[in-house]
């Protein structure tokens, strides 16, 4: 399956590593993750089953050590494991009532991308925001941002009205929170981030349009749309347009008015509680 062999392995191995880079958590944390992670890609070529199972829990824990050690970070990290454990149980044996494997697989790689990377993303752009982020229109997406990803996952098994509700939300959160992120950057003397975020808001717009669009066209059992194209363009957008290339852009230091216990010494928190 291509989300087995190339989202899971581009989430666990890159996304993680740099957003906790980008976050500004210490490199022994980032160190343990990236560990992790090289057996949990490793064991992607076993068969479903006790081992492949085993093989994705030091990832989990290595995430809840994160979560655990780095309070402000602990919604995006819970959001690494929680993945981590849907993606365990769907290499597992098992036959569990409405989480089929493919939904577990496709439930891990929202949380990795939509969960970890965007909520992420979200903070640095709070935080480069300043007072402007205390502002009700940054925060009511902010919040649509962080929750969509937990309440999709109901809704897809409840109703597939509910499931495009969400979609339909998280659609309209990530691009504001994208179009706040140019903002936080306007007259900027750094043009590689300003290039870098422009590229990203463009791929969450065309992403996320794409996956609003398959949802949309479920209510008129639209199917002669070209699904498997609009999951590819989808998966690239979000995945290395708006998750990899826009944490990349937030590697510049930005002044944080705190900092954290736990992050690499001597540099500032960039992710606000």
């Amino acid at each position: 399956m291509i989300a087995l062999r190339f989202a899971v392995p581009f989430a666990a191995l890159l996304l993680a590593p740099v957003g906790l880079w980008v976050a500004g958590v210490a490199l022994r944390t980032i160190a343990m993750v990236l560990a992790a992670a090289i057996i949990l890609t490793a064991s992607l070529a076993l068969e479903p089953g006790n081992a492949a199972v085993a093989a994705v829990i030091p990832f989990a824990a290595a995430s809840a050590w994160a979560a655990w050690h780095n309070p402000p970070l602990r919604l995006p990290c819970l959001y690494l494991a929680a993945g981590s454990v849907a993606l365990a149980l769907s290499r597992g044996d098992l036959e569990i009532p409405f989480f089929p494997p493919a939904f577990l697989l496709l439930t891990a790689i929202h949380f990795y991308y939509a969960g970890f990377a965007a909520s992420i993303f979200t903070a640095r752009t709070a935080t480069a925001l300043g007072e402007q982020a205390a502002t009700p229109w940054f925060g009511i997406p902010r919040l649509m941002v962080m929750g969509a990803p937990l309440a999709l996952v109901p809704a897809t098994v409840a109703s597939r009205y509910l499931e495009a509700a969400v979609v339909f939300v998280q659609t309209l959160a990530i691009t504001a929170i994208a179009g706040f992120a140019l903002l936080a950057t306007t007259g900027s003397r750094r043009p590689l981030r300003s290039l870098s975020l422009s590229i990203a808001a463009a791929c969450a717009v065309i992403g996320m349009a794409a996956s609003a669009i398959f949802a949309a066209s479920r209510f008129g059992n639209l199917y002669w749309l070209p699904v498997p194209e609009l999951g590819a363009l989808h998966a690239v957008a979000m995945g290395v347009g708006f998750s990899l290339i826009g944490l990349l852009a937030w590697l510049e230091p930005v002044p944080a008015p705190a900092q954290l216990d736990h992050t690499r010494s001597g540099a500032s928190s960039r992710v606000p509680s």
